[in-house]
């Protein structure tokens, strides 16, 4: 019988993590937790009983940091995750939290504490706030953004305060990438001690990484995960994945409790759907077609357009999301219509843009 992240828990909670060791599932558990907030936690080690009490005490809007779709499930989770065995000897500390508008970057990372020799670390995807977005849009045409940066600082700190213990490294979307980051920039005697590296539907990167020594000494560990009709996951050259069901549809997928489990795996699909392919490859044709200038000027013209409205969150952005789609829209076709040096890139550009949007239409 399949089921979801919850349905794994009744099957397999009662089972330690010494009775049967960390998964695919378990990892993404932990991702989806990386999206409460439990800033008290940032230096002390709590239960995830204790932390939650205490995150629940904060205003509604602070108890969760992520895509509001998954606002209901993640809290759910965290509610209820320390009632089963498999979770209740498990700490959760060195909580990190970090938004600059100056530097574009959004981070957030914490480290969970398992039995026996092993430690988790997990970083939160985008949250609600725009600079966030901003920075994963940067990731089209920056190699090193400030929060991939501050991951592999993050990994090594906490590698260094727990020098004895084995490390799994996980995110989900934007959070999978920086485990992945991480993991590949990280010195050689830490990548000698990590034991998996969990992306859950998490982005590719604009230079292709998978041919350095760094990157080889790691492969192995590596798990790349990402729904049927994945649009993130499969961006940027990420290729290395396994396909897994969705009980969603369409770009809702994203959002990883519906993502289809069967005892202690996902259950796997041969091949993405067709409108995952179309819409992915018009957006990699898209960053492949346009030189990291072009992409720069086009987000940071996008950017500013949108503070100018007093845009500082995804929320702000659907309170006024008709304006807001005009002017990014408007943005597009200053794009299209932007004179370039190639003129086979900007037929490309303009074909991908027009497709893009004819299919745009049709749903």
């Amino acid at each position: 019988m399949e089921g979801n992240i919850f349905d794994y828990l009744e099957w397999r909670g009662d089972l330690t993590l010494e009775q049967s060791g960390l998964n695919a599932i378990d990892g993404l558990i932990f991702c989806c937790l990386a999206y409460v907030n439990y800033a008290r936690a940032k230096g002390n080690q709590q239960s995830l009983k204790e932390a939650y009490e205490i995150t629940k005490t904060l205003p509604k809007e602070d108890q969760f940091c992520g895509l509001e779709i998954m606002r209901e499930d993640a809290l759910k989770l965290a509610e209820i995750i320390s009632d089963y065995a498999r979770f209740e000897k498990i700490q959760v500390t060195d909580y990190v939290e970090l938004h600059s508008e100056e530097m574009e970057k959004q981070f957030s990372a914490m480290t969970f504490l398992l039995p026996g020799n092993s430690i988790f670390i997990a970083f939160r995807g985008t949250d609600n706030t725009l600079v966030g977005w901003k920075e994963n849009l940067n990731m089209s045409f920056i190699h090193g953004t400030p929060a991939q940066l501050e991951a592999t600082a993050f990994v090594e700190s906490i590698a260094a305060k727990y020098p004895k213990k084995q490390i799994n490294l996980g995110g989900h979307s934007k959070g999978g990438n920086l485990a992945v980051w991480a993991a590949i920039h990280c010195q050689e005697p830490i990548q000698e001690r990590i034991q998996y590296v969990f992306n859950n539907d998490g982005p590719g990167f604009i230079n292709d990484m998978s041919e350095t020594p760094e990157y080889k000494n790691i492969e192995k560990k590596m798990l790349a995960f990402v729904p049927e009709s994945s649009i993130v996951g499969v961006l940027m050259g990420n290729a290395h994945y396994l396909t897994i069901e969705s009980s969603s549809i369409s770009l809702m997928q994203h959002q990883p409790f519906s993502w289809k489990v069967l005892g202690r795996h996902f259950i796997y699909k041969v091949e993405k759907t067709f409108s995952s392919k179309i819409i992915s490859g018009y957006l990699n044709n898209i960053i492949e077609t346009m030189s990291p200038e072009e992409l720069e000027e086009f987000v940071d013209k996008l950017y500013e357009n949108l503070k100018e409205n007093d845009v500082k969150t995804i929320s702000d952005l659907k309170k006024n999301l008709w304006k807001n789609s005009r002017d990014i829209i408007s943005q597009f076709r200053v794009l299209r219509g932007k004179s370039v040096e190639n003129e086979k890139r900007k037929n490309a550009i303009i074909k991908t843009l027009d497709n893009l949007g004819n299919l745009i239409k049709k749903k």
